[in-house]
């Protein structure tokens, strides 16, 4: 298998700078995407752009998807002309955030065209993925993640955690811990704000300090210039939410803080806020607060 000759499918936030990433270092890429107008600033870069999804698997045998979710990947890789184009050769790395239980049937599915399959999701966000600094947690066998690890490093750094599911089971887990730090670090700020402290002035103060963390710094410096542009918009986000909710209802375990995020961005978004990234915490702090 040729590692330097990749098919990459969907370019989103994040799907864009994996393929930036890749074809800086060397890689022969092929990409497809739904809407046409985001495949030119890769091929501007010597992409090669597929007029469809199984035009792109049948030029490569290592296929990255970087698809909003389980329903993205079903209707693209599960599809007939897709399932049509891939072979025992293929290896399919999946790096959308999606219930395990998904990842286990996507596997089975392909299996009936010997293709393999690695659960891949990430964490480190679009600057992860535009610096090559992305935790990735990867479900799978470990054959095919050490065909494929070449290519994942060049994004970022791979985990091989066990069996298929394990690398979404990995990234729930990981979206638990994202959402209540943010809900933390928008709520020390907030607060700080309302009894006279500048917020940016903060940030400098708790470096180094307890309450440090990457997310404070990343996202408590959007929450302190207010400024939501996303990153990962609020509707993605509470898909992760929700997935991880379902995961939790499956093993009979309770979340309090996980229920409290999932509530305030659900409120978020019936706002009208859904695309505002998710540090947008801090507005949901403000419209609590509003009449106070």
């Amino acid at each position: 298998m040729q590692h330097r000759e990749v098919v990459l499918i969907g370019l989103g936030q994040m799907g864009s700078r994996y393929g930036r990433r890749l074809l800086d270092a060397g890689v022969k890429l092929t990409v497809w995407n739904r809407s046409q107008h985001r495949t030119q600033p890769l091929a501007e870069l010597g992409a090669r752009v597929a007029p469809s999804a199984s035009a792109a698997i049948a030029s490569g045998r290592i296929v990255i998807c970087a698809l909003e979710n389980s329903a993205a990947f079903s209707s693209t890789l599960l599809s007939p002309e897709a399932l049509d184009s891939l072979s025992p050769e293929h290896i399919v790395i999946d790096t959308s955030t999606v219930n395990p239980k998904d990842s286990c049937t996507a596997s089975d599915i392909l299996s009936t065209r010997g293709t393999r399959y690695l659960d891949a999701p990430v964490s480190g966000g679009t600057h992860g993925a535009a610096e090559g600094t992305l935790t990735i947690f990867v479900g799978g066998k470990p054959d095919d993640f050490h065909v494929v690890a070449p290519v994942l490093e060049i994004l970022g750094t791979p985990h091989l955690l066990g069996p298929t599911g394990a690398g979404h089971k990995a990234k729930l887990a990981n979206q638990v811990m994202v959402a209540v730090t943010i809900g933390a670090a928008a709520e020390g700020l907030f607060l700080a704000q309302r009894v006279g402290l500048d917020p940016a002035q903060l940030l400098s103060a708790f470096r180094g300090g307890f309450a440090d963390s990457r997310i404070l710094r990343e996202h408590g410096d959007r929450m302190a210039r207010s400024n939501f542009t996303p990153g990962a918009a609020n509707r993605v986000f509470l898909k992760d939410l929700n997935a991880v909710a379902s995961m939790a209802d499956e093993q009979s375990t309770v979340l309090p803080l996980l229920l409290h995020c999932q509530r305030a961005f659900s409120e978020l978004i019936a706002s009208g806020l859904g695309e505002h990234d998710h540090s947008s915490y801090f507005e949901y702090l403000s419209m609590l607060n509003s009449s106070r």
